[in-house]
């Protein structure tokens, strides 16, 4: 019988093999659906549903949670003490959502009974529209000033918030005082900043 000497590489392992032309062939085939499942194998990782779901909620920030969470308490705590009875806010149609959330943003308020900066009421709207989406309702953008459905709510946070800016409310930022070079010389200083 003719045998022929063949040397194959895969993956940093070398190795020959005495086989027949025909054998040889047969061979290189199965050594070459071995080395195609292997890279596959590599390339890609199997997850289940729950564990994508799990890396979902896992990469969305902690602060931008907690901010939903602040803003959907603060909306519910508004529409306990009123005698109308209004619905969830995921249970409300687009006439509702316009009405209740134009309402919510013109009397919403700190504790203390100060006005929330123009800012801050935005970033309210924001966290409202967030929890929509968490819970899966795309269809209902509430800060789209194009969509008619929800007009009267942007025209009353627009509204809001120019009223305050104009009353001069949340305008002064806090800011930290400028370093001089003098004081950047403190030993204390180089030790914090550089």
């Amino acid at each position: 019988m003719n045998f022929k000497s063949v040397q194959y590489k895969l993956f940093s392992f070398k190795f020959s093999v005495e086989t027949t032309p025909q054998a040889m062939d047969s061979l290189t085939e199965e050594l070459f659906l071995t080395m195609e499942s292997t890279n596959q194998q590599r390339r890609f990782k199997e997850r289940s549903d729950e564990d994508i779901h799990e890396m979902i909620k896992n990469s969305k920030p902690k602060n931008t949670e907690k901010s939903t969470k602040w803003c959907i308490n603060l909306f519910n705590d508004w529409k306990k003490p009123r005698p109308e009875e209004i619905p969830d806010l995921l249970d409300m149609n687009d006439n509702e959502l316009n009405c209740w959330l134009a309402r919510f943003i013109s009397e919403v308020c700190k504790i203390g009974g100060n006005e929330y900066p123009a800012k801050t009421l935005y970033q309210i709207a924001c966290g409202l529209l967030r929890h929509l989406r968490n819970n899966g309702i795309y269809s209902k953008n509430i800060l789209d000033t194009k969509d008619e459905r929800y007009t009267y709510f942007t025209n009353a946070l627009d509204s809001q918030m120019k009223d305050l800016t104009y009353r001069g409310i949340g305008l002064q930022t806090k800011q930290a005082d400028i370093i001089t070079e003098r004081e950047g010389n403190n030993d204390v200083a180089k030790r914090i900043f550089w």
